[in-house]
Parts: structure tokens; sequence; C-alpha cells
């Protein structure tokens, strides 16, 4: 069966009931996300995607949820389902911005919602891919419309390198011995230093800076006197942004 007849036939709500189910969530997630590998050519495909496009963004809703529940896998499982249709649709959003707003977003609250730092680089591919276009002349206006996401993923970003804090009783060691561990963090911190130059480029340097200057301004403000009598607290905080 071609794949427009199978997006088209009742199987396709057979599949989205099944992201509601613990059982069968991940089997679901599999079939989306291969679909949407199915569907790269959008020229093709684009009926096609104009019906999977509003299944898989009413899931969106669920987000605030299984964060707020500390589910963790179900929460990654959206992420990589809602990465994956941006990665496999990125042209059209490009060329179409308007009309896929809110996958965008979406993927933003991904990267937003990501607690505990364990489904957010699913989405670094993504902005990658888009920065692509969009920086590109024909695609200005997609550059346009999606410079305010860009801009609250750099917050996000920068939110998400800091370093986490020390829980034992030796608060300079703050992952506890685990070098392993040390590792892999300073790791996704030079991938997420990635996606903050991407967004350099969509915005301009002197936007992206701009916003880490108020940072570091408004971190002296809150505390420059205990720092100007020998005390640094929470340095982690200042170390995220330079």
């Amino acid at each position: 069966m071609p794949l427009g007849d199978i997006i088209n036939s009742p199987l396709m709500d057979v599949v989205t009931n099944a992201l509601q189910s613990d059982i069968s969530f991940e089997s679901a997630v599999e079939c989306f996300t291969a679909i949407f590998r199915e569907t790269r050519d959008v020229d093709e495909y684009l009926e096609a995607i104009k019906t999977l496009y509003p299944r898989i963004i009413t899931q969106r809703s669920r987000l605030a949820q299984v964060s707020a529940e500390e589910d963790a896998e179900t929460f990654k499982g959206l992420t990589r389902m809602f990465a994956e249709a941006g990665e496999a649709w990125v042209v059209l959003i490009a060329r179409m911005p308007n009309d896929f707003r809110a996958l965008v977003e979406t993927i933003l609250e991904c990267a937003a919602r990501d607690r505990e730092k364990d489904a957010i680089s699913l989405t670094f591919n993504f902005w990658y891919e888009l920065k692509q276009y969009v920086t590109l002349d024909r695609y200005v206006e997609a550059r346009a419309q999606f410079a305010d996401i860009y801009s609250k993923l750099v917050d996000v970003m920068v939110s998400h390198l800091e370093f986490p804090k020390p829980e034992g009783p030796d608060a300079s060691d703050l992952f506890e011995g685990d070098r392993e561990q040390e590792d892999k963090f300073r790791e996704f911190r030079h991938q997420m230093g990635d996606v903050l130059k991407d967004c350099c480029e969509v915005l301009g340097v002197t936007a992206c800076l701009t916003k880490t200057y108020e940072q570091i301004e408004q971190w002296v403000g809150r505390n420059g006197a205990e720092a100007s009598q020998g005390r640094v607290p929470n340095w982690q905080q200042l170390s995220c942004t330079v």
C-alpha cells in the first residue's frame, strides 16, 4: 500500500491512539518517526504531511503534563517525535514558516522543559538544519518569523549550560568523583555551544552577545556586593555565560 494511502487510512488512528498507552507508546513513536523519514520529499508528500501535521501537534499538550510528572521516557519519546518531524520537513518549514510555526515552538518547548537534560540533544540537529535554510536569502521571511524563537532558544541553552550544584561535602567536586559523568557533561556543553553558534548566525552576533552581556549584568547586580568582598556566590550560574 502506498504511504499516502496508509497515512489517510484508519490505521493512523490506531497509531495515534497508541501514543496514549504506556505499553504501545514506544512502538507508536517508532512508527511515526519512520513515516516522517519517508516523507522527506516534501513536494511529493505535501498532502500527506498536511494530514500528519495536526495529528502530532495535538500531542504538544502532553509535554507540560509528562514534564511535571517527571516521566522522562515519555518526554524523551515525544521530543524525538517532534524533532524527527522537524528534521524531515525542515525545507517546508522554511518555505511556509507561518503554517509550521507551531512545530518549531513545540520543539523549543521540548528543549525548555527538559529539566534532566536527557532529551534536549535530540533537538540539536533540527536547530542546525533549520539555521542552514533560514540564513539563505531565499528564506529571509522565515528568518524573520523565527527570530524570536531563536532568541528564546539562546535563553534555554544558557540556562542548561549551568553546572550542577554540588550535593556532597566537597563543594568543588560537582560530579562527586564521577569523571565519566563530568566528561559527558562537558561534551554536552560543547554541543549546546554549537547550538548557540547557530542562534548567532540567525540573530546576528551582536544580538546574541547582548543577551549574554545582560545576563552578566544581572548576575553582578545580584551578587556584586558579595563578590567584591572576596566571596563569589552561585559561580556556576556565571560560568554558563562566559
